[in-house]
């Protein structure tokens, strides 16, 4: 549901899952990058894979937007649908 906005959606809490352990000894890393649907109540719905990096990585993106919460974009004042793109990053540090 693409909607155009007055005021696009604010991000308010963000959560990073743990990167499994056996991915970091794999030296996977990388971006996962989401299509995220931000609701008027101001939780993520629909969400699309846009690029992934592994099948366990993409998975731990799109469960970690349950924990999302967004003050959601306005139009005319109203709370709207609206989608926006989103990378979650997984980095390995030494």
């Amino acid at each position: 549901t693409r909607t155009r906005a007055d005021q696009p959606p604010e991000l308010l809490r963000s959560f990073q899952a743990p990167y499994p352990k056996h991915l970091i000894a794999a030296g996977i890393e990388g971006r996962v990058l989401l299509l995220v649907e931000v609701l008027p109540n101001g939780r993520a719905g629909k969400v699309t894979l846009v690029k992934g990096i592994h099948p366990e990585l993409d998975q731990l993106a799109i469960l970690s937007l349950q924990r999302f919460r967004w003050r959601p974009a306005r139009r005319a004042g109203v709370k709207v649908a609206t989608e926006i793109p989103l990378a979650f990053r997984f980095t390995i540090r030494e």
